[in-house]
């Protein structure tokens, strides 16, 4: 993960920050500072989806903050000016096609993800956060040569499907907005760069929060369309309920139903449920219902957050004449991820030569019940490399790394207690010194 920095040369007879935990550092010799108040990330997605019929379409698409896109393994565009929506023209294949989008994020507080609509005919696709059969992707792990880009990655383990990102609809010249696509991102390690205020938890917004947790019916919590819940004329106010393990903030509930078509989802879909919520499994109260499904491929109740560690969907309207089928059940939710981390790439700190690591501080926030800890580790060549430090959380500490090292490594460690609260790494300074 790329980090940005500056270095600084600086005298110890005064003091730039009014803390009195650098009281201590009056007098000490001249130095350098490497300041690092940015911190970058480079994503990759990935979309596979079927054409019913080859023919030119249209890909337009932006993101934050850089993006090079290929569609059927072949190299489209490159553009890094997410205020404006580019348009390429593709060619469908009948059956299956692979777009693959490269995004590199400069931590310049424009947010974070992308957005993508293909448009061919009467067919259309767009970034979703809510696909069941066609997925979008992302991967944090570094994609050599082109394999990627067409790979079947549904079932690898370093590619998670997307969840929701952010950027400015509003800012973005050239864009329509008609086809309801939504900003999606993958945010490596669990945290974000893109926010205006400095290195944070990333948002769950978007995410399953149900996917894999311990469900009766595990069949429509396990992120696989295939695998279908049958429900009986004569089961009314039959549930599936899902326990979160934690209380968590929810939002809404995604329902699918299955078919290949609209016509086999008519036949298949429920007629109506309710979303219930408990706190202990035992007492429940209704948050949200919906009555005469007509649109059965994918239905939504929305609800004000609440805290809640179980959720039910329960059936309260069934035809009496035919069998049911769910496909799926998505829980959505708000606030931040309970952790994450950032690792730095190698630094140098703009002097190719051993040196001595001497001191750190750091700027932010950690508001109470939340956690932010800082680890390091050296290395002469940039491959082998030091353990990791114990973590620190002081504002103003020594850097206890093996030296002198030409390379330092740095880690953050995120954490929070809070659903809706999570702490911000503003500014890291790193000291160092050539007096060997």
């Amino acid at each position: 993960m790329g980090v940005v920095g500056r270095k600084i040369r600086i005298g110890r007879s005064s003091l730039s920050l009014a803390v009195a935990a650098l009281a201590a550092w009056v007098g000490v010799a001249a130095a350098e500072e490497w300041r690092i108040d940015r911190w970058e990330q480079k994503v990759y997605y990935r979309y596979t989806f079927t054409a019913a019929a080859a023919g030119q379409a249209s890909l337009r698409l932006t993101a934050v903050d850089e993006y090079e896109v290929f569609f059927n393994g072949t190299a489209v565009g490159v553009d890094g000016d997410w205020a404006s929506m580019e348009e390429y023209a593709i060619d469908l294949q009948a059956g299956a096609n692979h777009l693959a989008v490269r995004v590199d994020n400069r931590g310049l507080g424009n947010g974070s993800g992308l957005v993508v609509e293909i448009g061919g005919g009467e067919q259309v696709w767009t970034s979703n956060t809510s696909g069941l059969s066609e997925v979008w992707r992302w991967s944090g792990a570094a994609q050599e040569g082109s394999a990627w880009q067409t790979a079947d990655v549904s079932e690898a383990e370093d590619w998670a499907p997307v969840q929701r990102g952010l950027l400015q609809r509003g800012g973005v010249a050239g864009w329509a907005d008609t086809l309801g696509a939504e900003v999606i991102a993958g945010f490596p390690g669990g945290v974000a760069v893109g926010n205006s205020g400095g290195l944070t938890l990333r948002t769950v917004e978007g995410e399953n929060l149900a996917l894999a947790q311990s469900a009766n019916r595990i069949e429509v919590f396990d992120g696989d369309a295939s695998s279908n819940w049958t429900i009986e004329p004569d089961e009314l106010n039959s549930s599936a309920r899902v326990d979160l393990g934690i209380r968590r903030l929810l939002s809404g509930v995604r329902v699918f139903t299955p078919g290949a078509n609209a016509g086999e989802r008519a036949q298949n879909s429920v007629l109506g449920y309710a979303v219930q919520v408990s706190n202990d499994g035992f007492q429940w109260r209704e948050v949200g219902a919906l009555r005469g499904i007509v649109d059965a491929a994918q239905t939504e109740v929305a609800f004000e957050p609440l805290f809640s560690r179980f959720l039910r969907v329960s059936v309260i309207e069934l035809d009496p004449l035919r069998r049911a089928q769910i496909a799926e059940v998505q829980v959505l939710g708000e606030g931040v991820a309970p952790a994450g981390a950032f690792t730095s790439a190698a630094l140098d700190l703009g002097a190719a030569r051993p040196k001595n690591f001497e001191r750190l501080r750091w700027s932010g926030a950690v508001p109470d019940g939340t956690d932010l800890q800082l680890q390091f580790r050296s290395s002469e060549d940039g491959q082998a490399w030091s353990p990791w430090s114990a973590a620190v959380s002081a504002v103003a500490a020594e850097l206890l790394v093996p030296e002198p090292r030409t390379f330092l490594q740095y880690r953050v460690n995120l954490a929070t207690d809070f659903e809706d609260l999570g702490p911000r790494l503003d500014s890291l300074v790193i000291e160092f010194s050539d007096e060997i």
